[in-house]
């Protein structure tokens, strides 16, 4: 018979979302640093296996609706970057989950504000 999980032995999706990506780029950053291979292999091999199962998210790209002559952005290249400086800077998952709600916030503050300056 099973018993019962305590709480604290319980985690979220996010949680465990969370843990897979700092695992995933602490093998990045090996595979790169003992030269076996160049971030640039690794995006090689999951757009490849992209390919290979349609189902599997795609990049996304981004348009600046209020910008007519703005660029689309690869939305999953400005995650690796964001992901990358996390890194760089040696957040753990609580700080890096912190800052990301901050420039939530601050892009919800600017949405806010250019909202006020179109209707007036």
């Amino acid at each position: 018979m099973t018993q019962p999980l305590s709480p604290k032995d319980l985690v979220t999706l996010e949680e465990l979302t969370i843990s897979n990506m700092w695992e995933v780029a602490a093998l990045i950053e090996v595979l790169e640093k003992k030269g076996v291979m160049k971030k640039q292999d690794i995006l090689d091999a999951i757009r490849e296996l992209r390919k290979m199962n349609p189902t599997a998210r795609t990049p996304r790209e981004f348009d600046d609706p209020t910008d007519q002559g703005s660029k689309q952005v690869d939305g999953n290249a400005l995650v690796e970057r964001i992901l990358e400086l996390i890194v760089e800077a040696k957040l753990n998952p609580k700080q890096a989950r912190e800052v990301l709600e901050r420039a939530k916030e601050a892009i919800d503050l600017g949405e806010k504000e250019a909202k006020k300056m179109l209707n007036h």
